[in-house]
């Protein structure tokens, strides 16, 4: 009953989707898609709020992307710098021969006590600042009365980022297991530069391996 979360962008025709995907053979399939065009209007109760710890090559893309195609309420959390201030002037750009050249405007802070409750967290910063980094996200999760914990999912380099997590966060956090399949880099302040690969991708799912209820 194990589940693969995938969390893609289709190949040439710059699409950005979710989808469930059992791997036992007759289990249903769930997806979800969005076309990258600006999208259709949502009623403010169904846009989905994310933050996204860390604005380089990994988190810039993916969150860029979301903000683009999904509708996402997007924050990024990143520190000062020429980066942070670029995005604060200029919007973020994405160069991707993939899926376009774009420049979305975006919120970008210093501090998460400053953004409040989100539906998920996506975790990119360098795995030597998790430790300090964690335990400054708890204002990003929903209180214990709000129903479904904040989903927050590490995108980072080595291993044992759930744990490091999980300790910092306690139970107001659904901590899932995270991949990405990704090449980006800040070109320069304020650009995210994309080269692929073809099957560009975030993966995630729960850690113990069981078909969540929701």
């Amino acid at each position: 009953a194990n589940l693969t979360w995938r969390f893609a962008l289709t190949t040439g025709r710059s699409r950005l989707s979710d989808s469930v995907t059992p791997r036992r053979a007759g289990s249903r399939r769930r997806h979800l898609s969005a076309s990258s065009s600006p999208p259709t209007p949502t009623p403010p109760e169904h846009i989905m709020r994310i933050a996204v710890v860390g604005a380089g090559g990994v988190g810039g893309f993916f969150g860029g992307m979301l903000a683009r195609t999904a509708g996402a309420q997007v924050t990024f959390i990143a520190r000062a710098g020429a980066h942070h201030s670029a995005i604060v002037k200029n919007g973020l750009r994405i160069v991707s021969a993939e899926h376009g050249d774009f420049t979305q405007s975006v919120r970008v802070v210093e501090d998460a006590s400053s953004v409040g409750a989100v539906d998920a967290v996506l975790v990119c910063v360098k795995e030597y600042s998790l430790a300090a980094v964690a335990p400054t996200l708890t204002p990003l999760l929903h209180g214990e009365a709000d129903g479904e914990p904040t989903a927050v999912v590490p995108l980072l380099n080595g291993m044992g980022a759930p744990e490091v997590l999980e300790a910092a966060l306690g139970a107001r956090a659904r901590v899932l297991g995270g991949l990405c399949k990704v090449f980006a880099w800040i070109e320069r302040p304020g650009v995210i530069a994309h080269k692929g690969p073809s099957d560009t991708a975030v993966l995630f799912g729960e850690r113990s391996g069981g078909e969540p209820a929701r």
